[in-house]
C-alpha cells in the first residue's frame, strides 16, 4: 500500500547524477521484509544494454529501506542511467534491474513497497505501475509469492536476460573521490589515473582530470598541480572551472600575467566576477587606484537601479555595494568604504547573505568611522531570527552605544536605531528616533515610518489617526523620491 516515507532512509552515493529530487517526490522506498538472503549489492548502471556498465556499487543492508529516485543521463551517448539489486543466498542469486520509477508530482509524494521475497534467476520490476483496479492495490506490498502473479498479469514484474557487467570508468572516478576524502592520497591517485587511461570520451577525460588536479591540491603537490592545471587550460582554454583552479595557483606561484589570462575567461562567462578582479589588481598588481576608479564606475551602473522597497527592504544591488566597501578598504579609502558598508546594509545585505564577520571586523578594526558600526548593527538587524531571538539585536543595540554622541546629529544614525528598538518592540526608543529624524528634516521619510509604526503599536499611546497621518506621509514622500 501506498504511504508517505518518514523512515530513515539509507542513503548512497552515486556519481554526477543525485538521486534526490527534493520536494518533489516520485521514486521509490524499497523494504526488504522476507528476503531471505546471505547478502545483497546495490549497483548503479550507466545503461540497460549489454554489457552493463557499472558506476557505483555498495553492499545493501537488508535491515533498512532503500530510496532510489530517477537518475538524469550522464552521457545521452551511453542511454538511459539505471539500478540493479542483486540478492545471493548460497550458490544462487536473485537479480533485479528497476525497469521504471515514478517521476516527480505536485503532492510530492513517494511510493514504498513493503516486501520482496527471493526469487532465484534475473527480473525485470517497473515501479511506476498504474493501478486501475482495488486488486491491484497489492502491489504496494512489493512482490512476494502472493503478489507475483498481480504484477507479472500487466507485465510490471518479468523474467529479463543475463548481462554482462563491466567496470565503468566512472567508477574508478568515483572510487578515486571516496579515497581522497578520507585522505588516501595514493590510493586516490590509482584510481584516477586509471580513470583517466581508459575515458571513453572528451568529457569524461576533463573531469577525470579535474579530480586529479583537486587531488594534487588536497595533498599540497602544488607544483604538480599547477603544471597540470596549465597543460589542461592548453586544450580547454575557457573552462571556467580549470580558469578558476589555475587563478589560485597561479597567484600561489606569483605568476601575475597567468592569473590575469584566467581572470579575463571568467568574466566573460561570470561578469560579477570584476569585483574579484579590482581586489586581485590592488593586492598584487600594485593598481589599487586603478581598480578603486574602475569599480566605481561598476557600481555607478547599478547605482540608481529601481528599489522599490527603499528606506527598507532588499535592493539587487547590495552585492555591489559590499564589493565596493571591501575594495575601498582595501585601496585604502577606509572613509568611503565606510559610506559603502553602510549602503549594503541599508539595501538589504544580510537577509540572504552569512557575511556577519566581514561587518564585526569592519567595526572592530575601523572605530573611527561611525557608518562602519551603523553598517554593523543593521546587519545584526537583518540577521534576527526566531532560532536566536533578540540576542542580535540587543548586540545592534550595544553597538550603536559605543558611537560617540557628536555623530547623534547624523539623520542615519536614528534610522538605524529607530528599526533595531522597532523589532525589539520598544516603542519608546521608536519615537524618539522618529522625532529626533522629523526634527532633523521634517520631510524626512523614514522618521514619519517610524512614527506611524510607534502610534500604531499596542501601548498606552496608540493613535490611530496619527499613525495614518504619519503613513500617508511617509507614502506621499517615497512615491516622490522614487519618480525622481
Amino acid at each position: 500500500m501506498y504511504r508517505y516515507c518518514l523512515p530513515v532512509v539509507w542513503g548512497i552515493l552515486i556519481s554526477f547524477s543525485a538521486l534526490g529530487q527534493p520536494g518533489g517526490g516520485g521514486g521509490a522506498e524499497l523494504y526488504f521484509k522476507g528476503m531471505r538472503a546471505d547478502s545483497a549489492r546495490f549497483f548503479l548502471l550507466e545503461s540497460d544494454g549489454n554489457p552493463a556498465w557499472v558506476s557505483q556499487s555498495n553492499a545493501l543492508p537488508l535491515n533498512k529501506s532503500l530510496m532510489i529516485y530517477p537518475v538524469g543521463n550522464w552521457n545521452d551517448k551511453l542511454g538511459s542511467p539505471c539500478y540493479q539489486l542483486v540478492f545471493y543466498q548460497g550458490d544462487k542469486s536473485m537479480t533485479v534491474d528497476i525497469a521504471q520509477l515514478a517521476q516527480e508530482n505536485p503532492v510530492g509524494f513517494t511510493p514504498g513497497f513493503d516486501s520482496l521475497e527471493f526469487i532465484e534467476g534475473n527480473w525485470s520490476w517497473n515501479l511506476n505501475p498504474y493501478w486501475p483496479s482495488q486488486e491491484d492495490v497489492a502491489k504496494g506490498y512489493g512482490v512476494t509469492n502472493r503478489t507475483k502473479s498481480i504484477w507479472e498479469k500487466d507485465g510490471f514484474w518479468k523474467k529479463s536476460d543475463p548481462r554482462e557487467k563491466k567496470i565503468s570508468p566512472l567508477y574508478l572516478f568515483n572510487q578515486a573521490m571516496a579515497y581522497r576524502r578520507k585522505h588516501e592520497w595514493s590510493k586516490s591517485s590509482e584510481a584516477i589515473n586509471k580513470a583517466i587511461d581508459q575515458a571513453r570520451n572528451d568529457d569524461e577525460n576533463l573531469i577525470f582530470n579535474t579530480e586529479r588536479l583537486i587531488l594534487l591540491m588536497e595533498s599540497e603537490d602544488w607544483k604538480s598541480a599547477y603544471q597540470a592545471a596549465c597543460d589542461l587550460l592548453k586544450k580547454y582554454p575557457s573552462n571556467f572551472r580549470l580558469n578558476q583552479h589555475c587563478l589560485n595557483l597561479a597567484i600561489r606561484f606569483k605568476d601575475y600575467s597567468k592569473a590575469d589570462s584566467c581572470y579575463q575567461q571568467i568574466i566573460r562567462q561570470e561578469p560579477d566576477y570584476q569585483w574579484d578582479y579590482y581586489m586581485f589588481l590592488s593586492a598584487y598588481m600594485q593598481q589599487g587606484e586603478t581598480a578603486y576608479l574602475r569599480g566605481l564606475e561598476k557600481l555607478h551602473q547599478v547605482k540608481y537601479s529601481p528599489w522599490e522597497g527603499e528606506p527598507i527592504g532588499i535592493a539587487s544591488n547590495c552585492g555591489s555595494y559590499f564589493m565596493m566597501a571591501r575594495l575601498a578598504e582595501k585601496t585604502g579609502h577606509i572613509s568611503e568604504a565606510s559610506q559603502f558598508a553602510y549602503e549594503a546594509a541599508l539595501r538589504g545585505y544580510g537577509y540572504y547573505n552569512s557575511n556577519i564577520d566581514g561587518f564585526e571586523q569592519w567595526h572592530e578594526q575601523h572605530s573611527d568611522y561611525p557608518y562602519f558600526s551603523l553598517a554593523y548593527a543593521l546587519y545584526l538587524h537583518h540577521a534576527t531570527s526566531y532560532d536566536n531571538g533578540n540576542s542580535l539585536l540587543q548586540e545592534a543595540n550595544r553597538v550603536l552605544e559605543q558611537i560617540p554622541p557628536s555623530f547623534s546629529r547624523n539623520a542615519d544614525y536614528w534610522w538605524v536605531m529607530g528599526l533595531v528598538n522597532d523589532r525589539l518592540q520598544d516603542w519608546e526608543a521608536v519615537s524618539v528616533s522618529g522625532k529626533k529624524l522629523l526634527k532633523l528634516s521634517p520631510n524626512d521619510m523614514r522618521g514619519h515610518y517610524l512614527l506611524f509604526r510607534f502610534y500604531g503599536a499596542s501601548t498606552p499611546k496608540f493613535n490611530q489617526k496619527k499613525s495614518e497621518k504619519h503613513r500617508l506621509k511617509y507614502v506621499e514622500l517615497k512615491a516622490e523620491k522614487l519618480d525622481n
